[in-house]
């Protein structure tokens, strides 16, 4: 790690690194670098905590923001003591993102607060005995100031720091100004979902997560406009919201199900106004409340596409599979993925029934989590394969943890693969899971629901 923050530093000081600037959504970003270090935070007691609003899709190099982020927090929680806190706050103004972290650490005396940010300092800091090249903060500052903006330090020995962040945004206007717009991989072939949603943040935010399942987003900023779409795109469901101009959703969502040629396709709506008696009343199938996380808008959307089999050889219809899970969302994420694939998905929500319910179902294929209370998914893999290469169905890991040597030794041997929870692409997870079930099957295994 140290060597390639040398690497990245000594490419800004030359001139030679470029940013790959994308739009994505903050919001996800900020669960998952908390979810990297709450393991460690754990194991000293320490809170981590988070206060956003909903900030909606960001442009900027997501990988060298999600770097600068995990270094301002695994700083603040390696130099808060046991029992601490470390808060996490997130907030747009203007059209700038600002992000802080603060921690109830050891602080930082005021003439070590710009020295920390050359290369290899650590300032006062250093007192408390915990090691560290103080590289990170240089990496950051710098990584920071490629977009344009700056990182900031507010301390006082004794009572704690707070870094903070300000990355600034592209002007927003030219999107607002378009009527209709397409986001998708393959605007001519993927399923269309027509979003009917006049603020362009959310509008692009829904879009962003459609295209991670595969699909196009077809976004248009009226009702009017809307209808005109749905009737000509025939597309597999429409994302509603209810404050639009000129025609309301409630209108919108009236005359959708007044019309034969419409009333058949699923409407989601997503609102502020909570108002789900109402609009299950006029015909929505799903309806979420805005801030929605975008777990929860991909398994509405997935849950409303009809079955398709599409890359699956007809011998891998029909699949198994137990998923073990102490996060309901990622049970619900994975279930409504694969039942309209065929599968049967068999659920457990710990570590201590599992082995028993693999041994009984006779999966295709288990998808094992690691992080989880009493019985982890490294003790369940342990049981199921007490030997590498021992029989049975084949096991594959989705996780949040990053995986240290040791852990990637530890299951060497064991599992199929692993597959981390952000960025997660559930179609090709979907994929991959045939592909391993049915190996598995030709090789003889058993993997029979």
């Amino acid at each position: 790690a140290l060597l390639a923050d040398i690497l990245d530093l000594s490419k800004i000081e030359a001139g030679r690194m470029e940013l790959d600037v994308t739009t994505f959504p903050m919001d996800d970003v900020l669960v998952q670098v908390l979810s990297l270090l709450r393991e460690r935070a754990a194991l000293h007691a320490i809170r981590l905590e988070l206060d956003a609003a909903p900030l909606g899709p960001v442009t900027a190099d997501e990988l060298r923001l999600k770097q600068v982020l995990l270094n301002l927090l695994s700083n603040a929680v390696k130099f808060t003591p046991d029992g601490g806190a470390v808060q996490m706050r997130a907030w747009r103004e203007g059209d700038d993102l600002n992000v802080t972290v603060t921690d109830t650490g050891i602080g930082i005396d005021p003439s070590d607060q710009e020295r920390i940010f050359d290369s290899f300092q650590q300032g006062e800091r250093s007192a408390s005995s915990v090691e560290g090249t103080g590289l990170g903060l240089t990496l950051s500052r710098r990584i920071v100031e490629l977009h344009g903006g700056r990182l900031w330090l507010t301390s006082s020995p004794g009572q704690g720091s707070t870094f903070g962040i300000v990355v600034p945004q592209p002007d927003r206007s030219q999107a607002e100004e378009r009527d209709v717009w397409a986001e998708g991989d393959d605007v001519d072939t993927a399923p269309a979902v027509v979003v009917i949603e006049d603020d362009p943040r959310s509008a692009e935010l829904v879009g962003l997560h459609l295209r991670a399942a595969g699909l196009r987003a077809v976004v248009v900023r009226t009702g009017e406009l809307g209808l005109e779409l749905v009737r000509s795109q025939d597309p597999v469901a429409v994302v509603l919201d209810i404050h639009l101009p000129g025609m309301n959703g409630w209108e919108v969502l009236t005359e959708l199900k007044a019309d034969p040629a419409t009333a058949d396709v699923p409407v989601v709506i997503v609102s502020v106004e909570p108002e789900r008696g109402r609009g299950f009343a006029l015909g929505a199938t799903e309806y979420l409340v805005k801030p929605v996380r975008g777990e929860h808008l991909l398994a509405a959307v997935t849950r409303l596409l009809p079955p398709t089999t599409d890359g699956l050889p007809e011998e891998q219809n029909g699949l198994s599979v137990v998923v073990v899970d102490d996060d309901p969302l990622a049970l619900k994420l994975v279930r409504s993925t694969l039942e309209p694939l065929g599968w049967t998905v068999h659920t457990c929500t710990g570590g201590q029934q599992a082995a028993d319910v693999v041994r009984s179902v006779s999966p295709s294929v288990v998808v094992m989590d690691l992080l989880m209370p009493q019985v982890d998914g490294f003790a369940v893999i342990d049981e199921l394969r007490p030997e590498r290469d021992s029989e049975g169905p084949p096991i594959v890991v989705l996780t949040a943890k990053s995986l240290t040597p040791q852990d990637r030794s530890r299951l060497e041997g064991r599992i199929a693969f692993v597959a981390e929870k952000s960025g997660l692409d559930l179609p090709r997870l979907a994929r991959r899971l045939a592909t391993v079930a049915s190996a598995h099957r030709d090789r003889g295994g058993d993997g029979q629901s």
